[in-house]
């Protein structure tokens, strides 16, 4: 879908262009079983339709979760050469640019808890856990960096609270379930 929305754009056909990238992210939101550096390329397709299309307000926007994806990638291999600090101020500057990503929000709880710095990891991880069912698509899995997010008893105790209230009040969503 998202090879056929650059082609129906590049042919003048931005309607049909644009269905196909919303479609696409409506079925996998961040092509989550991509590499790093390979991701969300919906969202950058539909921002060059939206620009096309004259709507440059959510074209920006649109570009602002392109980048702020890239950046948590950047963050993520500063983290695994052991620069925490300069990983968890990328992570920060990351959610600057889109500040209702999961994926960074539980990428950030788990460096944070890392740092001993719990209260602020719990607000990522509630953050994250409140996002994540209206950020997974139909193909949806964790984004990579994310598989640490349910790690440990606080983490645990934190996402069943969120989650039961989440389910209490929308019992019909599966990504809740999920």
């Amino acid at each position: 879908l998202i090879w056929k929305a650059h082609w129906l754009r590049t042919h003048q056909r931005v309607e049909e262009a644009e269905q196909a990238a919303r479609k696409a992210i409506a079925i996998d939101p961040t092509d989550g079983e991509e590499g790093p550096g390979d991701r969300i390329r919906a969202y950058a397709e539909l921002a060059e339709i939206r620009a096309t299309r004259g709507d440059m307000n959510e074209a920006t926007t649109l570009r602002n979760v392109v980048q702020s994806v890239q950046l948590a990638e950047m963050a993520d291999q500063f983290h695994a050469a052991g620069l925490l600090k300069r990983a968890v101020a990328m992570y920060e500057d990351s959610l600057n640019r889109f500040a209702d990503a999961y994926c960074i929000h539980a990428r950030l709880a788990v460096q944070m808890s890392d740092l001993g710095r719990h209260d602020l990891a719990e607000e990522h991880y509630r953050r994250a856990y409140e996002l994540m069912p209206d950020q997974f698509g139909r193909m949806e899995s964790y984004c990579f960096g994310c598989e640490r997010a349910f790690e440990g008893e606080r983490a645990q105790g934190i996402a069943e609270k969120v989650f039961t209230e989440l389910a209490q009040k929308t019992p019909n969503k599966p990504q809740v379930h999920y």
